[in-house]
């Protein structure tokens, strides 16, 4: 697995001769843990592909796999019971950035002839930036970010822009609407049975107002921003953006 371009490929090796034996095609996924058992076979699931996939470990031939509907980040395991072989793979993750999208977290355990399906994924449509109008002033959002930085950032991303599907991205949040909603979650503990601890011990109420301001702003010019290829670097400056900052050095 390669962490700097997040893909991924499975590759036998020959510790003797020191020497690739045969490997995967590389893709944009992550791969899981990997299980090897005695009848020369390999699983290995993957993240983006949300799939595992049982390998001749000989040849690395791909001899089944299977639609899991979510990421496979685990190594799967296997175990005997009443005369049978199982393999079983722990599931769930987007794989992306979306809190709000469907998990499909479960157990899946396989055996030669089982015959269960797994019901069709649910339709899903992400939520759409719909932030309110920004009223603070400048310092307001400038204090604002800085309690976000300090409090909030390590959870909900740095600059209030979530990219993991652990927490969900307030910039999408329906509190950003209500600043009376948004107190009760962030100082009293609305959501404390959820994770999501109270702060009335190190904010006040103008710290809760601030930083909901500064979520507004950022969340206005998240919507705001041109979009960005889903890999790869941004895109180029326009023709007069180049001559502006050329003007400016």
């Amino acid at each position: 697995h390669n962490k700097q371009a997040d893909d991924g490929w499975l590759q036998a090796w020959d510790p003797v001769s020191r020497s690739v034996v045969w490997e995967t095609e590389r893709g944009a996924r992550a791969t899981s843990g990997v299980l090897a058992t005695a009848g020369n076979l390999v699983f290995m699931g993957n993240s983006n592909g949300n799939e595992l996939a049982a390998y001749n470990a000989e040849t690395g031939e791909v001899l089944w796999n299977f639609d899991t509907q979510s990421a496979v980040y685990a190594a799967p395991i296997t175990y005997e019971l009443d005369g049978e072989q199982y393999i079983a793979a722990s599931v769930g993750g987007t794989g992306g950035s979306d809190y709000y999208a469907p998990s499909y977290g479960r157990m899946l355990v396989f055996k030669i002839g089982g015959e269960e399906v797994l019901p069709a994924k649910l339709s899903y449509t992400p939520p759409a930036l719909n932030p309110p109008l920004l009223t603070a002033t400048a310092d307001v959002v400038a204090h604002g970010g800085e309690v976000y930085s300090e409090h909030c950032a390590v959870c909900h991303g740095n600059g209030a822009v979530q990219q993991r599907s652990s927490f969900p991205n307030l910039t999408l949040s329906p509190l950003l609407h209500s600043q009376a909603g948004f107190d009760q979650v962030v100082l009293n503990g609305a959501r404390l049975a959820r994770g999501m601890a109270a702060y009335s011990d190190r904010l006040t109420a103008e710290d809760s107002l601030a930083v909901r301001e500064y979520i507004v702003s950022r969340a206005i010019e998240v919507m705001n921003a041109p979009p960005r290829p889903a890999f790869g670097p941004p895109p180029s400056p326009e023709p007069d953006d180049v001559h502006e900052e050329a003007a400016d050095n």
